[in-house]
């Protein structure tokens, strides 16, 4: 029996690659044609009359509900696929959309690892397909379902954005998913009237061709693994304040997703990017809501393993990762779990309290501590009952934890305690933060007093002083080496202010030293 052909229309078909039949949608009319998306990650073109002798499924998915089980299920295997518009979720998002009945002009070549070099992933271009609508600059990274890269597209404004692509037969937990779980959480949850820290990315454009797609996003500074890792690189650990207000935009970000009832189940340090504004945006009012509205605020991505847990009929349903399911990272992932333990918010809150525990002691959480354990391992001059408090709920993984008032309760000691309204000293502190990732962090203590040069213009012309030179005496067979010559020395550089001197991240100390770290706080190295 044939039907009438509109855009999302499901069908139905068998494929010789697939086990059983798979399900596809309409995605676009074209004349006499129509493009159809499958279940298995490929776009094919149809006639409209071979699409109208399609099957349809008996029932929507949308209407389509796993059957009520007491026990856990694997989310991953045979979970039901939503299909739905794509243009009502890109509209609810406020994303440009461009399609394409050809195929893409690019593709990812991945490159194994070999030795010491990593696995490397890169964007190809096809000119023979056409010209991409972007100029591609660098890897950002990859993971097993797709790459991002840093991209400037090519329209009036061209923006620097971000540009994820998936993996070819991955587009299940790719792309597509990101969109719908964005676009349901967004129906979902009410407009927030201030700007919060944490949140979620914020998509520009999705690009569609027949065989692949690609969705622009906000581009991010870096990422909390690379900031940690550069921290680590000069010697410094995070001071309380940038810590609190991390901390706060983590939970926020994760509450933004588990108040929708969606698990984020791969909540680690490289899905969450670090956005910095500038200080001179920063107004007035409260000091973490002046900040985040100045642009100043910490995003979580990656959403193909989200679980949608409106998607089953019990409420309480509990998960378990089968052998050959996507899995977390296991340095993130909750310990039972591992050992094939049903989840459920476990599997995020464990997550976030390991994360906020590397932020807050600088070391790996190796194993699971109580509260009063944890105190003795963060920093002295800390508000370290609170830290402690919190970490323990969280590596608990108690469900019964809100994350929201977690937030609230770091964001009121850092006005309060440690800012006292003063919102110069943070803005400072993640300032510092911004030009350490981005190459323009100030090198030794004095270099913070040290003036800029003019420019040759307007220096008088003077004969260069030629430079002191070493010289290096060759040993000879019958006599012993002579030393180098010494170096005439120079004069010292200028001491800088106290002020000028203050680090925003402490040292690590070493034997039993006392430092000052940048809210005048002694504290004693163990």
């Amino acid at each position: 029996m044939k039907r009438e052909v509109t855009v999302d229309r499901l069908v139905q078909a068998s494929f010789p690659a697939a086990e059983g039949v798979v399900e596809g949608i309409v995605r676009q009319i074209d004349g006499a044609r129509c493009l159809v998306e499958w279940d298995h990650g490929v776009s094919e073109w149809y006639s409209l009359r071979a699409v109208s002798a399609m099957k349809e499924p008996a029932m929507s998915p949308q209407q389509r509900r796993p059957a009520r089980t007491s026990g856990p299920v694997d989310p991953y295997a045979g979970r039901p696929r939503k299909f739905p518009s794509r243009g009502a979720d890109l509209a609810q998002l406020g994303v440009r959309a461009t399609t394409s009945p050809d195929a893409a002009p690019f593709e990812l070549k991945r490159r194994a690892a070999s030795g010491s070099k990593p696995e490397h992933v890169s964007l190809v271009a096809r000119p023979r397909r056409g010209e991409a609508p972007w100029v591609a600059h660098r890897a950002l990274g990859h993971g097993a379902f797709g790459a991002v890269f840093d991209v400037t597209l090519r329209t009036e404004a061209r923006p620097r954005v971000a540009l994820k692509i998936c993996f070819a037969g991955a587009r299940r937990f790719g792309i597509e998913r990101e969109i719908e779980v964005l676009a349901e959480v967004s129906r979902r949850r009410p407009a927030l009237k201030t700007a919060p820290v944490g949140g979620l990315a914020e998509l520009e454009t999705f690009f569609a061709y027949r065989d692949a797609s690609a969705v622009a996003m906000r581009l991010a500074d870096t990422t909390l693994s690379d900031l940690a890792k550069g921290l680590r690189g000069v010697a410094m650990r995070f001071s309380e304040p940038v810590a609190l207000f991390y901390a706060i935009g983590t939970l926020e970000a994760v509450d933004a997703l588990h108040s929708a009832d969606f698990l984020h189940a791969d909540v680690k340090p490289d899905n969450l990017c670090l956005t910095y504004g500038e200080p001179d945006d920063v107004g007035t009012g409260k000091p973490v809501d002046a900040i985040a509205a100045a642009g100043y605020r910490v995003t979580l991505i990656d959403y193909s393993l989200a679980v949608d847990l409106r998607a089953y009929e019990n409420p309480d349903q509990r998960f378990v990762s089968g052998a050959d399911s996507p899995a977390q990272v296991p340095e993130y992932c909750w310990p039972p779990a591992l050992k094939d333990a049903s989840w459920r918010r476990e599997i995020d809150l464990y997550a976030v309290g390991r994360i906020l525990y590397q932020v807050a002691a600088g070391s790996i959480l190796s194993k699971t501590l109580t509260s009063t354990n944890l105190e003795t391992r963060l920093p002295r001059g800390w508000n370290r009952r609170l830290w402690a408090d919190v970490l323990a709920k969280l590596i608990d993984a108690d469900e019964s934890v809100d994350l929201g008032a977690l937030a609230r309760t770091m964001r009121r000691h850092l006005e309060k305690d440690v800012l006292a309204g003063d919102t110069a000293k943070l803005v400072e502190a993640l300032d510092h933060h911004r030009r350490l990732v981005t190459g323009e962090a100030r090198r030794g203590a004095d270099a913070a007093a040290t003036r800029v040069k003019p420019m040759e213009d307007d220096l008088p012309s003077e004969p260069p002083k030629p430079e002191p030179r070493t010289v290096r005496v060759s040993p000879s067979p019958t006599q012993p080496a002579r030393g180098r010559a010494k170096r005439p020395r120079s004069e010292a550089p200028a001491r800088s202010s106290r002020r000028a001197r203050a680090v925003v991240s402490y040292a690590e100390p070493k034997g039993n030293a006392k430092l000052r770290n940048s809210h005048g706080v002694v504290w004693t190295s163990r």
